[in-house]
């Protein structure tokens, strides 16, 4: 069995418990793709991550990089829109 390496996961839920999943996964490097039905709770999590992630490069935690590069390997997505992106990700997470 040949092993496979998880470049892009899906968290399900954009509330504490899934941003802070997307939030870890974006740091270790991978791309996230974070459902929810609500659009205001999508954007909500997105700008909290997208603060977390500066606070953490602010004080030297986390490459500069990292910031920068956020915005292209974060994806939101209504649940409306989900299923056509969902059989791209290797690995989803609900929380």
């Amino acid at each position: 069995m040949s092993e496979r390496t998880i470049q892009t996961i899906g968290v399900v839920g954009s509330g504490a418990m899934g941003a802070g999943i997307a939030q870890i996964a974006l740091v270790a490097g991978l791309k996230v793709v974070l459902f929810d039905q609500n659009g205001a709770a999508l954007n909500k999590a997105g700008a909290e991550i997208a603060s977390r992630i500066a606070r953490l490069v602010e004080k030297g935690q986390a490459a500069k990089v990292l910031s920068d590069d956020r915005s292209t390997r974060l994806l939101t997505l209504a649940k409306t829109q989900s299923a056509a992106k969902a059989a791209s990700m290797d690995k989803d997470i609900a929380a």
